[in-house]
């Protein structure tokens, strides 16, 4: 009898179980799996390295050495005078313009050989005077018939083309150091350099509607 009590109670305990069993649930919750996302970085914007503003001086050295209708300012001074009236032309004029063939045509080469003042065997410098006039007002506001002629007697005019003539082989581009810079009360601008021949001097310069100059005079400082 003890014996068949046992075995109902164990019979007992394990349908207990099987019914805890089926009640049982899970209360983990499933871990959220979470895929990290990366911000783009900003890129950081590259500094170009700048350079140092140029002093006036510079500016200035480089302004004297641009060309303006054919004709650099360099070559303004060539020569000392207190007005533009008194530039020496011939010294302006020596290089030439770039546009002019230094041939001569078989029209003009008679002429000058017939004034007896040119070599074919240099290079021929031909001035049409329109040419002239367009380069003296870009440097100092008036024209060749303005100008009191100096250095007109060492070149050859010829009517018949209305233009002037030279001849050489070599250059008169003046190497110009610009030592400092003045601005006047007045506006205009006293520009101080060295140079070989005639040492320490000082062109006065005068600033026009387009943004350049006109050279007042070069003298000696």
């Amino acid at each position: 009898m003890k014996k068949l009590i046992a075995l109902l109670a164990a019979f007992a305990m394990l349908i207990c179980m099987c019914a805890c069993q089926k009640k049982q649930t899970n209360t983990d919750k499933p871990t959220e799996v979470t895929q990290a996302t990366t911000q783009p970085t900003e890129e950081q914007p590259t500094t170009e390295p700048t350079e140092p503003e140029k002093t006036e001086a510079e500016l200035m050295q480089e302004l004297l050495a641009t060309m303006n209708n054919g004709i650099c300012m360099n070559y303004a001074l060539a020569s000392l005078y207190e007005t533009p009236a008194d530039a020496d032309l011939y010294y302006i004029f020596y290089g030439g313009f770039e546009d002019e063939d230094k041939v001569p045509t078989d029209e003009e080469l008679a002429l000058l050989e017939s004034a007896g003042k040119f070599w074919p065997e240099m290079d021929l410098i031909r001035l049409p005077v329109e040419k002239m006039d367009a380069a003296l007002t870009a440097l100092f506001g008036i024209t060749l018939e303005q100008t009191n002629g100096v250095g007109l007697d060492k070149m050859i005019y010829l009517e018949q083309t209305n233009s002037y003539y030279l001849a050489h082989t070599d250059t008169n581009n003046v190497q110009i150091t610009v030592q400092s810079v003045q601005t006047q009360d007045d506006g205009t601008v006293l520009v101080f350099y060295n140079e070989a021949v005639n040492g320490d001097c000082v062109v006065t310069l005068q600033s026009v509607e387009d943004g350049g100059y006109y050279i007042l005079s070069n003298l000696q400082a």
